[in-house]
């Protein structure tokens, strides 16, 4: 390597090198807050501090429902609850029986309707 008449000073250029490499990981950590993570002034790496978790999108229809409808979640499903009866009227107009009544159901707890939220094809 030529230096062309110019002193090289290992120890300052390793400092730039390190600093632009320090200034490359900041940038990129800082890129990188989706994630959560945020640097402070003095560099230190801070993690996500936890926070609810958002409604999932599977939860949207349920809510022209409520609040006879109710849905919970958690990182693998979405629960939907209910007594299984509508919020309207029902057996109005009805001229032929064949002996079927609504009966509320105890659609709640374990027995809510489980919707996976990362669904995977079937092997």
């Amino acid at each position: 390597m030529h230096n062309h008449g110019r002193k090289t000073h290992p120890d300052k250029t390793r400092t730039i090198l390190n600093l632009a490499l320090i200034s490359i990981l900041v940038s990129t950590i800082q890129a990188h807050e989706i994630h959560g993570y945020t640097i402070s002034q003095s560099g230190k790496i801070i993690p996500p501090t936890p926070r609810k978790k958002e409604r999932p999108l599977q939860a949207a229809p349920f809510a022209a429902f409520a609040p006879k409808v109710t849905t919970r979640w958690d990182d693998n499903f979405l629960y939907v609850e209910s007594n299984g009866l509508p919020s309207h009227n029902v057996m109005v107009g009805i001229t032929n029986w064949q002996q079927q009544v609504p009966l509320p159901h105890a659609y709640t707890g374990d027995n809510a309707w489980r919707i996976p939220l990362h669904p995977v094809v079937a092997a």
